[in-house]
């Protein structure tokens, strides 16, 4: 309830109004994923992981929208991942 009663106060003194108040958010993620697990049998003295030769692509989206429910076009970024 605290949140909601200084969000008044801000409101009411300085004049916001919903289309001044937004919410931005971002999330990324990669076309190639790395197991996180292994299975082998016991006792083996080697284990080894099958990965994906290519580096990939990681996509970023970004969103907004705010409180009077106007958004802006999510943004979508496509980068090439470099050999270390």
């Amino acid at each position: 309830m605290l949140f909601y009663s200084s969000l008044n106060s801000v409101r009411e003194r300085y004049k916001f109004e919903a289309k001044d108040i937004w919410n931005v958010d971002e999330t990324g993620f990669t076309a190639v994923h790395k197991p996180a697990r292994s299975l082998a049998k016991c006792g083996s003295k080697q284990v080894g992981r099958i990965t994906s030769g290519e580096n990939g692509v990681t996509t970023t989206a970004i969103c907004a929208v705010n409180a009077a429910g106007v958004y802006i076009p999510p943004y979508v970024d496509l980068q090439k991942e470099e050999d270390d």
